[in-house]
Order: structure tokens, then C-alpha cells, then sequence
């Protein structure tokens, strides 16, 4: 286009650079308008937008509050603010938000989506499911709350396995069925023995809880072997992703792809194995997978349930995380075995552990760094009974940043008489300084039934065991199987009764926990099933098993 000369111009060129995903100069695009028009509403939503893209959400947040004063009535920038306070921490005033957009139009689907997830990201469940469900009913087709749906239900301690299933099956029953007829046949040569191309799908390739297990196992895979593409459905990059992109391939940002055109470019590049790795959580890309863009598909990290989808083929587990046999009628992925799935790369800057804190204070102070949406409503009470059972003890609760959310946890524990002096919390924080925490901690507890996957990792590292409950489904087994595969299988209970007298134990063993804590880290690093080698060359040898049955099916 001509270089524009007004407002109108500008706002259209900083809208098409936006699509292009080239934010700064989208950006200084919508700049220019706003000083040829400062109370151009266009140009001040245009930046908010841009802001929120780049998660600079206190700027977005602003510039939104300049748009609701010039229309105090558009839906749209209503919701938005209110993402950019969730995406702040301040899920209070989020709330407000989203409820004035309903109150407005009711009948916009995309404010009880967010409100749901506002609801979703303070714990409160039942709720997330109501507004996401209201969501469905305005627009029935909104994949992306189904997945929000699932993801609740993953959480919620009085959803079995069985409903769970059933309701994974009833996403890909709903958005499966239309696209079949988009797919084609596969052009990738059947040959069993040559280099295999694998892509992999997700939106969390930056500093994000995936990516300590997924950076080890790229970098131990045979390059002779295997090729590696990846499409990265986010924008959003930090040196992390500067890491992981020297490990690819090709490297493509495909956040602004429609499903259509992400297909064909899989499809075009050859990919004969497609990895996706964010399950049904947010800006996943599972509809692309229903296109069946290439001629196997796998789940793997990154959600750990089933997807409900046939599209996808299967998904890689090792026995620590699903002993054979109890998990596999839950997934339509077929469960394929490797003797370790999992391995984790510890940040290079941790901060050394410490001697444990209870020898020099004289009373254990317990920790939990889970997303506090994890707490579910038996969670404070079994945490309750492990404070009440040991005079003396903390618990120490971080990642809570919203004083709201502070009060409420304080009301809930003070249920079960828990006073609020036996609390402490810490508010999200930098890595390093997350890391910090255990320092002041003896010994985390889980959460149930999501328990933990980072968290439990880094809380090894650092030296600190974690106390967890398994149960029936993956998310109940996350803990456990990253415990057994450090050698720590005594820490996994299986029952409330269990999980008190195992802390009561440790508790009255802090000279055993001392000597534990100071060899924990070398323990970690040591142990044969962490060891990205052993998890890489299991991997290669379930994707050539396939790989070499897909290619005798063709020859048929």
C-alpha cells in the first residue's frame, strides 16, 4: 500500500502487520495514528491489543481503560481488559470485567470463556465448567472452550475416570467428524529405513513448564536418524526459545495460521511423524491434527490425558506413569511403552541447596508451589490434618500474588483451624528467586488429583522431596512416576492416612531428611531413568516400530 497519510491508513497497515505478526512495527504504526488522532479509538485499541500480544499486559491494561473512556459500553474491550488483568495476576478485578461484558451482551460467548477461565485460574472449578458449558451453548463450535472444559474436568476430584474418558470422546466425536473430509493421502515415502521427519506442535516454547522436558530429549536424539520441524503456534519468545530453535531443523510461527493452511504446509514439508504437545490447553491446535496433516500423530508432553481424538495415533508412556494396563482403556491414543518417558534439564543457574531449614529452626516447614488452581476442595483439608498432626509446623504457599485470593485460601484453612500464623505466602517470582524459596522449605505436598510435573522437578533439584497421593488417572500419577524415576518411590502414598503419616515421619527424622537433602541433587542426576539418552533412544525405537509398520501398510 502507499505509505499512508492518515489516521484511518495507519490503524489499516498496523491491523495487517499485526496478522503478519511483526508487533513493533505494528506497533509504531498505531502510534503514528494516535498522534495524528489522539482520540482515535481504533489506534488506542490497536495498541492494547498489540501490548497484549506481547504480554506487556499492564500497558494493554491502560490503554484499554483510555478505549472503555471514550465507548464505555463495547463488549469487546471490556473483555479484553479483563484478560490483560488475568494475564497480571488480578483475577479479582478480571471478574468484574467480564461480568459488566455479559451484563452488556449476553450473548457473546467469548466473556464466558474468559470469565470461566478467570474461575478456572483461582480454583473455583464447578464454576469454570458452568461458564465454559454457557459458552458451548452461545457457539457450539468453540473447540478451544470444549478443550478449557476438559482441562477443568482433569482437575476437579469428583470427575472419575471413566467420566472424564467419555468426555475427551465427545470433543473429538463433535469436531472430528467435519474435517475428515479435508484430509489426503499422504505423500511420504515408504521407506523404513531412512531419516524420519519429525514435527512437533505447541505454543509453549519458551520459558514454560514443557520445555524442560522436551529440550533434553531434541538434544539427545540421533540427527542421523531424524529431522526435526517445529511450528510454534506462539509469538511469544525468550532465550529459551533462542535455545530450542539451534535444536530445530526449520523453525515456523504459526499462531496466525488458520488450521487449513498449517496442515498443508505439515503436509507440504513432508512430516512423517507429528508430535502435538499441549493437549487440550490453551492455544492448542488440535483441529489441525483432526486433518490428519501427516501419516502418524502422537500425544506426548505437555497434557497428560487422552485428546479423545482417532486422529491422533499414539501417545508414549513408560510404567512409572501408567502401569500396563490401567490407564489404557481411557485413551484413544494407543499407549506405547519406552522404559523411561521422562527426563527433565535442570536450570543451569539454580542456586545450590542449603542444609535443611527445620535443623536450624526446630520445626519443618512444609511447601507447595503448584498452581494454586491445583488446590481442590480435599486438598486444604488433608493439608490441614498434616499441620494439625505436627505442633509447630508452616505451610509455606507460593505463586499467590493476589490479595483476594491471599484472604480466601486464609478463610479455607481457617475452616479447619488452621490459624493464619501457621500460613505464609510468596508471590510469583522470577525463576531464580522461585528456586530461592526451597531454600526455606523441608518438604513439599502435593496436590491431588493434578498433582505436580515442574514443580516436583525443580523441588528435586533444589533437594526437596515431595509427599504426593497417586491414584487411577495420569494427572494423579504425574508426581509419582517423576519421584520413581529418581528412586524416591517411598514418597508416594496412596491413601489420606498414608500421605499424614509419611509427613509425620519425615518430621521426626530430620537427621535421615538432612542427609537425604544434601545428596538429592546427585541422586537426580545420576539415576539410569532420567538420563535424556535412555528416554531419546526409547522414543526412537517406538517411532521406527510404527514407522516400519505404517510403511507394510502401504505395500498391501
Amino acid at each position: 500500500m502507499p505509505d499512508p497519510k492518515t489516521a484511518e491508513q495507519w490503524c489499516s497497515l498496523g491491523n495487517k502487520l499485526k496478522y503478519e505478526n511483526k508487533l513493533p512495527k505494528a506497533l509504531a504504526a498505531f502510534k503514528t495514528a494516535l498522534t495524528l488522532q489522539p482520540h482515535s479509538f481504533e489506534a488506542l485499541e490497536g495498541i492494547a491489543v498489540i501490548f497484549h500480544l506481547q504480554g506487556r499486559f499492564a500497558d494493554a491494561a491502560a490503554y484499554y481503560q483510555k478505549c472503555l473512556s471514550l465507548n464505555p459500553t463495547d463488549v469487546i474491550t471490556w473483555n479484553n481488559n479483563g484478560s490483560a488483568l488475568s494475564g497480571m495476576g488480578q483475577n479479582s478485578r478480571a471478574l468484574d470485567c467480564f461480568q459488566k461484558a455479559i451484563e452488556i451482551d449476553p450473548s457473546y460467548a467469548y466473556s464466558y470463556r474468559n470469565l470461566g477461565r478467570a474461575r478456572q485460574s483461582m480454583g473455583e472449578f464447578a464454576d469454570a465448567v458452568a461458564c465454559f458449558k454457557q459458552a458451548l451453548v452461545l457457539k457450539p463450535d468453540f473447540s478451544e472452550v470444549f478443550s478449557s472444559l476438559l482441562f477443568c474436568l482433569s482437575h476437579l476430584d469428583t470427575v472419575d475416570l471413566a467420566e472424564s474418558y467419555k468426555a475427551h470422546c465427545a470433543f473429538g466425536e463433535r469436531f472430528e467428524p467435519p474435517l475428515i473430509k479435508k484430509r489426503f493421502a499422504h505423500a511420504n515415502t515408504p521407506d523404513p529405513a531412512r531419516r524420519l521427519i519429525l514435527g512437533f506442535v505447541s505454543p509453549d516454547l519458551y520459558h514454560h513448564a514443557v520445555t524442560p522436558f522436551i529440550e533434553p530429549v531434541w538434544e539427545a536424539f540421533n540427527r542421523d536418524q531424524f529431522e526435526i520441524r517445529v511450528y510454534a503456534n506462539r509469538a511469544h519468545a525468550d532465550k529459551t526459545t533462542e535455545r530450542l530453535k539451534r535444536l530445530a531443523d526449520s523453525w515456523v510461527t504459526v499462531s496466525n495460521w488458520p488450521d487449513d493452511e498449517l496442515a498443508r504446509r505439515i503436509r507440504s514439508d513432508r512430516v512423517d511423524i507429528l508430535f502435538d504437545l499441549s493437549g487440550h490447553t490453551v492455544h492448542n491446535r488440535l483441529l489441525v491434527f483432526a486433518r490428519k496433516p501427516a501419516p502418524i500423530q502422537f500425544s506426548w508432553i505437555g497434557y497428560p490425558n487422552t485428546t479423545g481424538m482417532k486422529a491422533i495415533d499414539y501417545r508414549i508412556v513408560d510404567h512409572f506413569v501408567a502401569p500396563p494396563g490401567l490407564l489404557d482403556p481411557y485413551f484413544t491414543e494407543t499407549l506405547l511403552y519406552v522404559p523411561s518417558a521422562g527426563t527433565f534439564k535442570p536450570p543451569e543457574s539454580a542456586p545450590p541447596v542449603n542444609p535443611l531449614p527445620a535443623l536450624e529452626r526446630g520445626v519443618i516447614t512444609f511447601g507447595s508451589f503448584n498452581r494454586i488452581i491445583k488446590l481442590s476442595e480435599k486438598v486444604i483439608p488433608l493439608w490441614s490434618r498434616v499441620l494439625s498432626s505436627i505442633p509447630g509446623s508452616r505451610l509455606l504457599i507460593g505463586a499467590v500474588s493476589d490479595s483476594v485470593l491471599q484472604e480466601k485460601l486464609i478463610e479455607r484453612f481457617g475452616r479447619y483451624d488452621i490459624p493464619p500464623d501457621r500460613l505464609s505466602f510468596r508471590p510469583k517470582c522470577p525463576l531464580y528467586d522461585y528456586l530461592s524459596l526451597h531454600h526455606e522449605v523441608d518438604i513439599l505436598l502435593d496436590t491431588f488429583p493434578y498433582t505436580s510435573g515442574t514443580v516436583a522437578n525443580y523441588a528435586l533439584w533444589m533437594g526437596v522431596p515431595t509427599i504426593t497421593m497417586t491414584g487411577p488417572t495420569m494427572p494423579q500419577r504425574l508426581s509419582a512416576a517423576h519421584l520413581g524415576r529418581a528412586g524416591l518411590l517411598e514418597w508416594v502414598t496412596e491413601s489420606e492416612d498414608e500421605y499424614v503419616e509419611k509427613a509425620c515421619y519425615w518430621s521426626a527424622h530430620l537427621a535421615e531428611l538432612a542427609i537425604l537433602r544434601a545428596g538429592l541433587r546427585e541422586k537426580v542426576r545420576s539415576s539410569p531413568f532420567r538420563q535424556p539418552a535412555t528416554v531419546a533412544r526409547g522414543v526412537e525405537n517406538v517411532l521406527r516400530q510404527v514407522w516400519e509398520k505404517w510403511c507394510r501398510e502401504q505395500a498391501k
